[in-house]
């Protein structure tokens, strides 16, 4: 078995992560009968209208396995947003008519840190056949913000609807993310009394059935993206509150020109300590590629990442002198400063990261973004700079960033962009000099580029020791020895990681052996198993393997077997393994070229995508068997 190339943890993206499963639901399973939910205003008092959230559920237990999982009732309130939880009921509805009911004062009440609010319901002696009847209420102060009704759970849905109810003059956008459980929509249009006076109001209703529960998937988006929901923003509370959203070009103009967080990068008194700091650097002269590096080299070396993101900046740029420890936007606030003070012409590209919802154009609410990046004109072209890891490559962004809707800020307005896809790149080449006794000498240089370099400087960051190379090299042969490793441009973020092995192979007794020569890829690997898939195959990033063995075999040590060359691509695809294998002389060269120029595959190329993955890893595991003559 192949050791797989080392990639980046990115939950969502090579973890497990969840789809949407087939419309089937499965009678035995345990199932949500009826999901139910409103939003409205609450009238009760005029001088204090408040934002209203119903949701009302029952759920039926069929399966032992989730009594344990079902019996704490979780609900909770966001305390920034100054939410209270107002009712809350929960009945057992038992089939021995023996029905049992909790009010909000059987939860308790559990801060868990400063945003958040947890209210906790334990019921014991749950038993298969049991209904849970849940409803509860949360009241908040309006806010012009995405609400999300989620159709989709762990557990299938029957029928799950929506309602939403609002005053004629309050305006609001809506969006139903995924139409394919869609039963009916309703517009709406009521008359109701406030205070002896009649109140017209409009809104929709949504009504979804047959949902299924979502499933694990391999190589899936987040949830948060595949998942079916309807989404609604109020986008003017008029009459109720002088408060309604500006459109897209106005929110740009407004951060950039009368907020902090354009004035943090603007203002010079706000970073005169980090100009003391860099007056040397900056009055060097330097090409641009490497003079970029040098300040990104250098906000590494004055503030370090928290591990958090966020659209504004942690702590402001003239606390840093003293805080060091800040969010991504704080040490690209600082970058982005000492580009433009060094005449660079440096942008923000506002962004947001995969595990959040993705932006929704139709809304403008600037708060959909989570992060920002930089984008700085070298005088050839634009070079994406993304500070906090400084394991990550000059060029290249954050692999958590999505890619396909940013708004880059010049001259304080803001034009919607793509970012490019990024791109991990590994050159391995292994040459190995054997005896008579099958023993031999030989050595691994390793050149990584792109995600692939970050990847790997990661990893030694884990392991200083880099007692990992022993376990990829025994992949290779399992008689393989390390004696040395050597890296260089560890932290040279413009330079490719190299990595040179040194080791030997100690062969007591054996009269042949395999060598593996793709023994460190990401493919070497079975991902795709199912026969079905309900969501997009979502590789990390573009990827380019190249792998070159020569093996030098003496006048009596023979080629048993070994591969055949071969070149397989998915048809209509960028996405191609070249597999060569020459002889010249008493040497064998196996060469292994496979480039992956898409990173993202519908649920319709699955199968095609599939049957080539099992191709290739076929290819990939095949090894060369050796023997004494």
């Amino acid at each position: 078995m192949s050791v797989q190339r080392y990639i980046l943890a990115i939950s969502g993206i090579l973890m497990i992560c969840f789809g949407v499963a087939s419309a089937q639901i499965d009678s035995s399973a345990t199932t949500i009968l009826l999901d139910r939910g409103s939003y409205d205003f609450d009238f009760s008092d005029l001088d204090e209208v408040k934002w209203r959230f119903q949701r009302h559920y029952q759920l039926v237990i069929r399966e032992a396995v989730d009594i344990e999982i079902l019996k704490n009732i979780s609900l909770e309130t966001n305390t920034e947003e100054k939410e209270e939880l107002q009712e809350a009921k929960v009945k057992v509805l038992s089939p021995s008519n023996v029905d049992r009911e909790f009010s909000l004062d059987s939860f308790a009440q559990q801060p868990f840190d400063a945003d958040w609010t947890d209210y906790l319901l334990t019921i014991e002696e749950l038993q298969i056949g049991d209904t849970l009847d849940i409803s509860y209420t949360i009241l908040s102060e309006p806010r012009l913000k995405i609400y999300r009704w989620d159709f989709q759970y762990a557990y299938p849905v029957l029928r799950s609807e929506l309602q939403l109810l609002v005053p004629e003059a309050i305006t609001f956008v809506d969006k139903l993310s995924d139409v394919s459980y869609l039963k009916s929509e309703t517009a709406l249009d009521t008359i109701i009394s406030i205070a002896r006076a009649k109140a017209q109001l409009k809104g929709v209703r949504v009504v979804c059935e047959n949902i299924p529960g979502y499933r694990e998937e391999p190589l899936a988006p987040y949830l948060v993206e595949t998942r079916p929901a309807y989404l609604v923003s109020l986008t003017n509370l008029y009459p109720l509150a002088d408060s309604y959203l500006p459109p897209w070009s106005d929110q740009i103009t407004d951060l950039v020109l009368n907020d902090w967080w354009g004035k943090q990068y603007r203002n010079r008194g706000n970073f005169r300590w980090l100009l003391a700091a860099a007056d040397d650097l900056l009055d060097k002269k330097y090409d641009d590629q490497i003079k970029i590096s040098l300040l990104y080299q250098f906000v590494h070396e004055q503030a370090t990442w928290d591990g958090t993101y966020g659209l504004f900046p942690s702590a402001m740029m003239d606390e840093m002198v003293i805080e060091k420890n800040v969010n991504r936007a704080s040490m690209n606030m600082l970058l982005l400063a000492l580009l433009r003070e060094d005449g660079f012409k440096a942008y923000p590209i506002l962004v947001s990261t995969i595990d959040r919802p993705p932006v929704q154009q139709e809304v403008p609410d600037i708060n959909q973004f989570n992060h920002f990046v930089i984008a700085v004109d070298d005088g050839k072209n634009a070079v994406y700079l993304d500070a906090g890891d400084p394991s990550l490559p000059v060029g290249t962004i954050d692999p958590m960033v999505r890619r396909d809707m940013g708004v880059l800020i010049r001259n304080y307005k803001g034009n919607w962009v793509s970012l490019p896809e990024g791109e991990g790149k590994s050159t391995i080449l292994v040459d190995l000099t054997l005896a008579s006794d099958l023993s031999g000498r030989g050595y691994i240089k390793a050149s990584f580029e792109g995600y692939d370099a970050m990847s790997e400087r990661l990893q030694l960051a884990a392991d200083p020791t880099g007692q990992y190379w022993k376990d990829r090299a025994a992949e290779l042969s399992s008689f393989l020895r390390i004696d040395s490793v050597r890296y260089n441009n560890v932290k040279n973020p413009l330079s490719p990681f190299e990595n040179v092995v040194h080791f030997h192979l100690i062969t007591p007794g054996v009269d042949s052996m395999w060598i593996n020569p793709v023994f460190y890829s990401f493919f070497n690997q079975a991902y795709l198993t199912d026969s079905i898939r309900t969501t997009p195959v979502v590789f990390p990033f573009k990827m380019f393997e190249n792998i070159i063995m020569n093996i030098h075999l003496p006048e009596d040590v023979k080629v048993v077997y070994r591969p055949e060359p071969q070149r397989i691509k998915l048809e209509g695809q960028p996405f191609v393994l070249e597999f060569f294998v020459d002889e010249s002389q008493n040497t064998q060269q196996i060469r292994s070229n496979l480039r992956l120029d898409k990173t993202r595959f519908d649920v319709s190329e699955y199968s095609a995508l599939s049957t080539f993955l099992s191709h290739i890893l076929e290819v990939l595991v095949d090894g060369i068997l050796l023997a004494k003559g």
